[in-house]
């Protein structure tokens, strides 16, 4: 299926978009503009944090299915679940009879927990349940939209999805945030280049790979590195914290203040650089999409997710070997040297 498949499904139609992430997430706000396209109405349930790039929690999810459950679903043509569409499911799909159910399957509960972050083993019973999660949802669905096609093929593999009703739809940024412009650097990184990264520091980041590049280059003087993100959950943050060409600048920001970083610096890391992690080889990082909006010099980790939409040689795109601090030491390097 194509993007053309979601248009004509959702054509002349009553759709409710549901997600369990913030209503100004990247996703959310793309595929809401997607449905505008060709619906006839949208009516929304979603959390509002003004922005805020953050992380999920369980009362929130709760919240919204709170809402979920009490709204009239039989009015809908279309109900379309995002987020975290497994935990969205099954409140609704008891209730569906013949109102058509999309998810986006950006997030495999089973994958997150068990491959990325590890915290269940795949023996863990526990795991099981997280694979009957995705599986349920997958199979209800009656389109399924990803963010890749190495996604995809993972998910035919894995849960059996029908390869015929997933399409794959990829990210954009949000324009009205990210966009290019001049930021007059603060006085102490006047001279500086500036490298920038921001993300939730989960494992298939590679923020120790980021913060052991910058430990190789941290006799470099004009060289400093600001990191946006919960940066206690990086491996070995103890050790890192104490660089003194690293500035650990927040936890979480507005996506607004993100774009201000973003815009005063010189080059920024995308990812993903956890060589250890196979999702990180399967997802292109919606931070790369943001950054080459506003016309910035970007480093991906060398996969088949990044190959699928970007190539060497195109304007700010830049490649290195994933798990190598040397290399990316090396490229940010060759990259000052340009400028």
């Amino acid at each position: 299926m194509s993007l053309l498949s979601l248009l004509k499904m959702v054509e002349g139609k009553k759709v409710l978009f549901i997600t369990t992430s913030d209503i100004e997430y990247i996703r959310n706000r793309q595929e809401i503009n997607i449905l505008q396209e060709s619906a006839q109405s949208i009516d929304i349930i979603a959390p509002k944090n003004l922005g805020v790039i953050g992380p999920i929690d369980i009362m929130r999810v709760l919240s919204i299915n709170l809402k979920v459950i009490s709204t009239n679903i039989s009015k809908y043509d279309v109900i379309f679940a995002s987020g975290i569409p497994q935990l969205i499911a099954p409140f609704v799909q008891w209730r569906l009879r013949k109102t058509t159910l999309i998810i986006d399957f950006f997030i495999s509960i089973y994958d997150t927990l068990v491959d990325d972050r590890q915290v269940l083993s795949p023996a863990n019973p526990l795991s099981e349940i997280m694979k009957i999660l995705d599986r349920n949802a997958l199979a209800r669905a009656d389109l399924v939209i990803v963010d890749t096609r190495e996604h995809a093929s993972y998910f035919s593999r894995m849960f059996g999805v029908d390869s015929a009703k997933m399409t794959v739809v990829y990210l954009e940024a949000d324009k009205k945030i990210y966009y290019p412009r001049h930021v007059d650097k603060p006085t102490d990184l006047k001279n500086k280049f500036v490298v920038f990264f921001f993300g939730a520091m989960n494992p298939l980041h590679g923020a120790d790979v980021i913060l052991d590049a910058a430990r190789i280059l941290e006799e470099h003087a004009n060289i400093v590195f600001i990191i946006v993100g919960p940066y206690e959950k990086i491996r070995g943050f103890e050790q890192y914290s104490k660089l003194k060409n690293v500035r650990f600048a927040a936890r979480w920001l507005p996506q607004p203040e993100i774009a201000h970083y973003i815009a005063m610096s010189d080059v920024c890391l995308a990812g993903h650089f956890n060589a250890a992690v196979a999702k990180a080889a399967r997802v292109i990082p919606g931070k790369a999409y943001s950054y080459l909006a506003m016309d910035k010099p970007l480093i991906f980790g060398e996969n088949p997710a990044n190959r699928e939409r970007f190539s060497s040689g195109e304007k700010n795109v830049h490649f290195v070997k994933m798990g190598d601090p040397p290399a990316l030491a090396n490229k940010i390097l060759e990259l000052r040297g340009a400028r």
